[in-house]
């Protein structure tokens, strides 16, 4: 799974893209731990920027 995220200058999570789906039930709770979550924001000469990134996930299922 891959999850793209675009967080605001805050860290906050402002959207959260699927790339890669691992299925219906995994990309739900991917995306929910995504939102729930905090994140630093990037820098640019020592001022908070806007940032989007991605996130590879993996399931073990024993």
């Amino acid at each position: 799974m891959l999850a793209e995220v675009t967080i605001d200058k805050q860290g906050k999570v402002l959207e959260v893209h699927i790339i890669k789906s691992g299925g219906a039930a995994f990309d739900t709770a991917v995306s929910e731990a995504i939102r729930k979550s905090q994140f630093t924001p990037g820098y640019i000469s020592d001022s908070a920027v806007p940032v989007r990134f991605q996130i590879p996930f993996r399931f073990d299922l024993n």
